[in-house]
């Protein structure tokens, strides 16, 4: 039976709508609009204000810039440089970019979970189930457009990957022993940044789900190009090309 409140108003007593009811949404403490919609495929699945997405897309790549900065001075001490910023790349240098990438990576996430009140798990984990079939026709698809991009570089632009005569040397071992151990921690830390954070960050700003999959997989993949840093258009278009592939 329902009770008069202390107002004067009658207190009805709370109870589910039938649309709650086995809703798999997950609600922001603060909203009643949900943080997070899992009818919506992966990447499309996140709600959050225009402005927060803005904030996801630039502090990561900023972070990791002065991260990268910090850590080039660091290598110069080590090595003994009068250049610590110079373009020549050495084994700690490398080290330094893919710790850098692998801490904005982890950060995106981090900030997305506050800022949108998101739970971790929907940012990397999607709920449809793993098919093999899937994933060898996306592993082929973007083989195929990665070395599609790859062709057309090296047929109308040669010289602008820097491909030039390669030896093996104390350094090369080097590097080959660094890519080995950290490039893992460079691999997820875009991923993170990019296809988790970016992306669905990216896609919030549209509600219809295909544009807002196109929207979240450009923007991303335009940002996945510009950390690389190449002021080349060749190289910046299949840098964009193969964050369209691996979207």
């Amino acid at each position: 039976m329902n009770a008069p409140r202390s107002d004067g108003s009658w207190n009805t007593t709370d109870r589910p709508s039938h649309s709650d009811v086995g809703s798999s949404r997950l609600m922001t403490p603060e909203h009643s609009r949900p943080a997070v919609d899992t009818s919506r495929p992966f990447g499309a699945h996140l709600r959050m204000s225009w402005w927060k997405p803005l904030v996801v897309i630039l502090v990561p790549p900023l972070v990791m810039v002065v991260l990268q900065v910090l850590l080039y001075q660091i290598v110069g001490v080590i090595e003994g440089s009068d250049d610590p910023m110079s373009a020549t790349f050495t084994p700690l240098k490398f080290l330094a970019i893919n710790i850098s990438v692998g801490t904005a990576g982890v950060l995106a996430i981090l900030l997305l979970v506050w800022i949108a009140k998101v739970p971790w798990r929907s940012l990397i984990s999607s709920p449809r189930a793993f098919d093999v079939r899937r994933l060898t026709y996306y592993l082929a698809g973007a083989a195929l457009l990665v070395g599609a991009g790859i062709g057309v570089v090296a047929l109308v632009a040669p010289d602008a990957p820097g491909w030039t005569a390669f030896g093996v040397t104390g350094t090369t071992i080097g590097m080959l022993a660094v890519i080995l151990l950290s490039t893992p921690i460079q691999s997820v830390g875009e991923e993170l940044m990019f296809r988790s954070a970016t992306l669905p960050a990216a896609a919030s700003w549209v509600r219809a789900v295909r544009p807002a999959l196109v929207v979240g997989l450009v923007v991303s993949s335009l940002g996945f190009a510009v950390v690389h840093g190449s002021a080349d258009p060749w190289l910046f278009s299949y840098y964009t090309v193969v964050g369209i592939s691996a979207g």
